[in-house]
């Protein structure tokens, strides 16, 4: 089964002498007598600020309302996409043009903001949310579902009512919104850094219209758990958007670190932008390795796989036959990427380092054969993903709450010591076809595309972070 945009973790052992020290570095910061004193500081004004955090996000959240900060307008900023992909085992369905009508409101949230753990941790419910777009259907004669059959048992696309064509809305209820922001000391306030907001426990119903016939809508509960969670995540992006801005906003608004840590700041301040630098650096040597080794192994070029896509229809009681191949699909740019800096250390639930990593671009160049009654060709094409995001988490302190230096290799591999890679996000995908009219083969390209993309880079990734981890030339001397 083929679904859009799929989120991938790999987990990787960690067990290198550099990466411990690393480790080391960050557990004797937390545990530290400095950090001590910003957190007995930090909890007497701890909940006042989440109070009005919490406030903050329940007013303003999903309107135009600024909260003290410049918001970029860029156009079609509740575009989701251009393309989602997906099958249902009975027939392949892709949607073009999602479009999220309107933003969603903050029913109840909570935030938990650890100053001197270097985290803000959001969670909230969402109010129903709305999706409109277009959909063309590839399915075979024989997998239509007549009206003797019981619809309950059949996909909705394979309705005899459901045309080829037409309109549907899906209708999102209860979602859940959470994740954490990288928090750290600026000047006399705080500035956000790298996030993990997604959203979790959404419920889809869509609602199918064909035009012309003149009949009601069909209604019905849809998409698998897998397809939630991608659709989730195309809806997160212009969520995200406003989220961000909004938390920055009431921080500068509320909170003066100047009046909450009085002559304690520069020192509170100095210690957190060592242990940011520290790790820092380290993930820009592991990056800049990465991408060596990415070139002098050719791997900055890769092979995609295929996707072929053939149904049989009735028309005019004749039957034809329609077969699409995107095939020669070749990926690179896998040699560009760096780090955001954005990130840093944080203490949670347990001790981790995270980052995000950017791909300045990702290009693809493949072809497209069509053979159908309608049309019987080849044609070029080229997309390219622009500020590809990949978000990379290193957990640093074991359960029990150990530096994991303290271990050797085979408990280390034992234990849940791992690093994850999270494919994110992009800003961007810009397709050039050449002599290619349909919308539905765009849209097609686009979503299949951004599927297969996700996946090349996170088995990319894993591969190659393994041989960084593994290599003797990379820099060990303490940072």
């Amino acid at each position: 089964m083929h679904v859009f945009f799929i989120l991938f973790v790999i987990i990787i052992p960690f067990a290198d002498v550099y990466s411990s020290s690393i480790e080391k570095t960050v557990m004797e910061y937390f545990m530290s007598d400095t950090v001590r004193s910003f957190k007995k500081t930090w909890e007497v004004y701890r909940k006042s600020h989440e109070s009005a955090i919490n406030l903050m996000l329940k007013e303003n959240y999903g309107n135009n309302k600024g909260v003290n900060i410049f918001k970029k307008i860029t156009k079609d900023t509740k575009l989701l996409s251009k393309g989602f992909y997906f099958s249902d085992n009975a027939v392949d369905v892709v949607l073009q043009d999602l479009y999220l009508l309107e933003m969603p409101h903050m029913l109840m949230s909570e935030t938990a903001f650890s100053l001197d753990s270097n985290v803000l941790y959001v969670e909230t419910k969402l109010s129903k949310m709305i999706v409109e777009a277009t959909y063309i259907l590839f399915r075979n004669e024989s997998a239509v579902a007549y009206g003797d059959k019981d619809a309950s048992n059949v996909s909705p696309f394979a309705l005899q009512q459901v045309q080829r064509t037409g309109e549907i809305v899906l209708l999102v209820e209860g979602c859940v919104l959470s994740g954490l922001v990288i928090a750290r000391l600026m000047g006399q306030s705080v500035n956000l850094g790298s996030e993990s907001f997604k959203l979790t426990e959404c419920r889809f119903n869509i609602e199918i219209t064909s035009p012309g016939l003149g009949a009601p809508p069909i209604i019905s509960p849809y998409f698998s758990k897998e397809q939630a969670s991608q659709l989730g995540h195309l809806i997160m992006r212009p969520l995200r958007d406003e989220l961000m801005p909004k938390l920055q906003g009431a921080i500068f608004t509320y909170i003066n670190t100047t009046s909450v840590f009085q002559t304690d700041l520069p020192k509170f301040r100095h210690a957190q932008e060592c242990i940011f630098k520290r790790t820092q650096v380290y993930i820009s040597d592991v990056v800049k390795r990465l991408n060596k080794l990415t070139v002098e192994y050719g791997k900055d070029y890769l092979q995609m796989d295929d996707l072929l896509i053939k149904w049989n229809e009735l028309r005019n009681r004749k039957q034809y036959k329609t077969e699409i191949l995107l095939a020669n699909m070749t990926l690179s740019g896998l040699e560009t990427l760096y780090s955001v800096q954005t990130g840093g250390p944080y203490r949670l639930d347990s001790v981790r380092i995270d980052e995000t990593l950017r791909y300045n671009s990702i290009q693809v160049r493949g072809k497209l054969y069509i053979d159908s009654e309608e049309d019987n060709g080849q044609y070029g094409f080229a997309a390219e993903l622009l500020d590809v995001a990949v978000r990379l988490t290193i957990n640093v302190a074991t359960e029990n709450g150990r530096p994991k230096e303290e271990l050797n290799v085979k408990t280390l591999r034992a234990s849940k010591a791992v690093h994850n890679f999270e494919f994110e996000s992009w800003r961007e995908i810009e397709l050039n076809h050449f002599n290619l009219n349909s919308v539905a083969s765009r849209a097609l390209i686009s979503g299949y595309l951004l599927n297969e993309v996700s996946k090349c880079v996170i088995i990319h990734l894993s591969k190659m972070f393994i041989e960084v981890i593994g290599s003797t030339t990379i820099n060990k001397k303490p940072l």
